[in-house]
């Protein structure tokens, strides 16, 4: 009996069994019906299918900002030349340029005999002036620069791997130390004197560490009346006559080298304008005033006060600026995403004065939005009198992390020497710049750039046209990361400068600032394993739009332009979108199923 009720039951499930796998594969069959049905009969989806590929396909294709070796080329060609023909000799003007340069510099101070081989070639790219040490602290930051210096350095060596190695391990350990070791130019002796003759007796050294810039440097204290500040004061030597002379050397050395042409024209343009802003940094009231304006009614960020400036401008008292800097704490959020298990051991003591790192995973969630809804306060939120103010300079060392009155992340900011004023149009356009960046839209974006350079002649809509074509090979037609803003505007500016367009000092220091803010989050961003949260920003466009309206602005113009082109090119603005929204970790587990 019980033999035969198993036979029954065995027969049982293998009918259900049959049944079922028949329903599966016809369940099956229906489904993938539907979705080819729904991916490739609907162009619609079909477009944005594609367009979620590239997207893909982008995150892991390297930029290419384009081959400079020819102006390299040429360059060293001219230096050849010139050598050979002794023609540097023979210019007077730029003879005697050189000599009153070394004159004026302090390169009789370095102690080549105690210094190892990075120290010797920092201390050399330091005492070589104010633009040689701000150029190194930017190449330091541009791995795509670095990779390229490394390449034609070693293009046609002989030597060996390990030497090669050495040597550039040597060159760039001394570029980075530009960034965070910066030389003191004074003795912590000649600090403190300096300190009495400018801000009176009373104020004494916290720590004998001295923080460097390119052109200040800063050092920690406890005021008179007991509350800790920081002093800030230009570095010995450093002053308007100084940077003349930089200036007219290198435009002068860049003459000599690259001949009379379009290209060597636009290079010397770039660096006048460089030290034309550096120039404005000698004097603190500026500074003064800028944070002034800055922290005016600031909700969603802080700016440490300013309390006095010398009476010479060359030197300031500031509040000390509360949490960790945004730099330092970056490189703890990757060691902590590295070494989790040894986190909370490793930085106790740091953990002990600010607290909220003791979560290190709620800190990685909320930096992107944290930062990036300072980014909106600064960049649409009208003042009174319809104005805004933006940092002008906002990498991570000059923003510190710390928590509000009600526990929640914000940023401090520090050195507010260079700020940018904007008014409702100014907003509206660059609202029009990122809604059409965001979607790939190449005429929008070359109509933007043609515009902030005030460019009026004739042939405008010709120029427009050929910059639109140049921005959709270059970078939005092809398989780009376009999250990645500094290689982006590299390749712009080249883009530009090709078309004989330079956009003015205001518009050019705007989108800078604009830029350095959207890569801030895109790195934060990445570092947390998320997608660049742009839903943040559509947030807060309802609240900046009203502000706009009322004077006299129209920010909706430029979204139903980016939206429009969305419409009509739904494979190339999804395949850029994407980019915003999808988490690079995340698309590399979905890369087999929709490749």
């Amino acid at each position: 009996m019980i033999g035969k009720l198993g036979k029954y039951v065995a027969a049982g499930i293998k009918y259900a069994a049959n049944k079922s796998s028949k329903y599966t594969s016809a369940i099956s069959s229906k489904m993938n019906k539907a979705e080819d049905l729904l991916f490739e009969k609907t162009p619609v989806l079909r477009r944005i299918q594609t367009g979620f590929n590239k997207a893909q396909e982008s995150l892991f294709t390297p930029f290419d900002s384009g081959d400079r070796s020819q102006l390299f080329t040429s360059l060293k060609g001219h230096i050849k030349e010139n050598l050979k023909n002794g023609e540097f000799m023979k210019d007077e003007k730029l003879y005697n340029l050189v000599f009153r340069y070394f004159d004026g510099s302090s390169f009789n101070k370095i102690n080549f005999k105690q210094m190892d081989s990075v120290q010797l070639l920092q201390a050399i790219i330091e005492k070589s002036g104010v633009g040689t040490t701000k150029l190194a602290q930017i190449i330091a930051d541009n791995n795509q620069i670095m990779n390229g210096l490394k390449n034609r350095i070693f293009k046609n060596s002989n030597i060996s791997h390990e030497a090669r190695q050495k040597t550039w391990d040597t060159l760039s350990e001394a570029l980075k130390s530009c960034q965070s070791k910066g030389t003191p130019s004074r003795t912590i002796q000649e600090v403190e004197d300096y300190i009495t003759k400018t801000f009176g007796s009373g104020y004494t050294l916290r720590s004998e560490k001295i923080a460097v810039g390119s052109i200040g440097e800063t050092c920690f204290v406890t005021r008179p009346d007991g509350s800790n500040a920081v002093i800030k004061m230009l570095k010995q030597g450093v002053d308007k006559d100084k940077l003349e002379l930089e200036e007219k050397l290198y435009t002068r050395l860049l003459r000599s080298l690259g001949g009379k042409n379009d290209e060597t024209d636009k290079i010397i343009g770039t660096i006048k304008n460089y030290y034309k802003n550096w120039q404005k940094e000698l004097n603190f009231n500026n500074e003064f005033n800028n944070n002034k304006l800055l922290q005016a009614g600031a909700k969603r960020f802080k700016v440490a006060n300013i309390t006095e400036v010398a009476k010479d401008g060359r030197a300031l008292v500031m509040d000390n600026a509360e949490g960790i800097q945004m730099e330092k704490l970056f490189e703890i959020m990757k060691d902590y995403r590295a070494n989790p298990s040894v986190f909370n051991q490793k930085y106790a003591k740091l953990i002990e004065k600010n607290p909220w790192l003791a979560n290190p995973e709620q800190v990685l969630k909320e930096l992107p939005k944290t930062v990036l809804k300072s980014f909106d306060e600064q960049f649409l939120f009208l003042k009174q009198g319809g104005k805004s103010i933006m940092h002008g300079d906002p990498h991570m060392g000059n923003y510190f992390i710390t928590i509000d009155s009600k526990g929640k992340l914000i940023p401090e900011f520090i050195d507010t020497g260079n700020c940018i004023l904007r008014s409702s149009d100014d907003i509206q356009n660059d609202i029009k710049f990122f809604s059409n960046y965001f979607v790939g839209n190449s005429r929008a974006v070359a109509e933007y750039f043609v515009n902030a350079c005030n460019y009026t002649r004739a042939n405008k809509e010709m120029v427009t046209s050929n910059i639109a074509k140049d921005l959709q090979k270059e970078i939005f037609g092809k398989n780009h990361n376009i999250t990645n803003f500094g290689q982006v505007q590299s390749s712009i500016n080249n883009i530009l400068a090709k078309h004989g367009l330079n956009m003015p000092d205001s518009s050019a220091t705007a989108l800078k600032a604009q830029i350095q803010f959207m890569s801030n989050v895109s790195k934060l961003s990445k570092l947390a394993g998320e997608s660049m949260d742009i839903s943040t920003v559509m947030k807060d466009i309802p609240f900046a739009s009203y502000k706009l309206y009322r004077y006299g602005a129209n920010p909706i113009q430029p979204l139903k332009e980016a939206l429009r082109f969305a419409y009509y090119n739904q494979e190339q603005s999804s395949s850029k979108i994407f980019q915003f929204v999808l988490s690079k970790d995340k698309l590399a587990n979905q890369m087999p199923i929709c490749a």
